[in-house]
C-alpha cells in the first residue's frame, strides 16, 4: 500500500509542477485515499510503544487532506468556475466548513489524534494571511472568524480524539 502511496505522490508531483493541476487532482484523490487506508491499517498492529508511524501517518494525511482541498479550489479557478455565483468569501467559508467536516469525519473513522492538526496549522495560516499587511489587511471579518473556529474545532477534535485514545496518538489494541 505504501508503494501505491508513492507512486501517487510521485504523478501528483509531477502533475501539479508543471501545471497540469486539473489532472492532478486524479493523483491528489488517490494519494489521500491510499493514505487514509494505511491509518486504517494502523490502527491493527498499534501496541503502545508504538508511536512514530502513527504520529507521523497522521500528521502527513492531515497534510494532505487541506492539500487535496487546495488542489480542487486551484482546478477550479484554472477552469474559471463561476462558483454558481456565489462570492468568493461566501464560497470560502462554505470550502473551510465542510473541509472540517470531511476532517472530523475521517477522524472519526481512522481515530489518529494527530490528523486533524495541520489542517488546523493551515486554518491558523489562513487567518494570519487574512489579517497580514501583505494579505488582505482584515478585510473579511467573517472569514478570518471562520478560520479561528475551524481551527479551534480541529485542535478540540484532536483534544478529544486523543482523550478517547487514552492519551495515545491511535487507540491501542489489547494482546498486541
Amino acid at each position: 500500500m505504501f508503494r501505491v502511496s508513492s507512486l501517487l505522490n510521485i504523478a501528483w508531483i509531477v502533475l501539479f509542477s508543471f501545471l497540469f493541476i486539473e489532472l492532478s487532482v486524479i493523483f491528489i484523490l488517490g494519494f489521500v485515499m491510499t493514505l487514509a487506508l494505511i491509518s486504517l491499517k494502523l490502527l491493527k498492529m498499534q501496541t503502545s510503544r508504538r508511536w512514530l508511524l502513527p504520529l507521523t501517518f497522521g500528521l502527513y494525511t492531515g497534510w494532505l487532506m487541506i492539500a487535496t482541498v487546495v488542489n480542487i479550489a486551484s482546478a477550479l479557478v484554472k477552469l474559471e468556475w463561476g462558483r454558481f455565483g456565489v462570492p468568493e468569501d461566501i464560497w470560502a467559508m462554505i470550502v473551510l466548513a465542510v473541509s472540517v467536516g470531511l476532517v472530523i469525519l475521517v477522524l472519526l473513522r481512522i481515530k489518529n489524534a494527530a490528523f486533524p492538526l495541520p489542517v488546523a496549522w493551515a486554518y491558523f495560516g489562513i487567518y494570519q494571511f487574512l489579517n497580514a499587511p501583505d494579505g488582505f489587511k482584515g478585510e473579511y471579518e467573517l472569514l478570518q472568524i471562520v478560520t479561528l473556529v475551524g481551527c479551534v474545532v480541529l485542535i478540540g477534535a484532536a483534544a478529544i480524539q486523543l482523550y478517547r485514545n487514552r492519551f495515545q496518538i491511535i487507540p491501542v489494541q489489547s494482546g498486541l
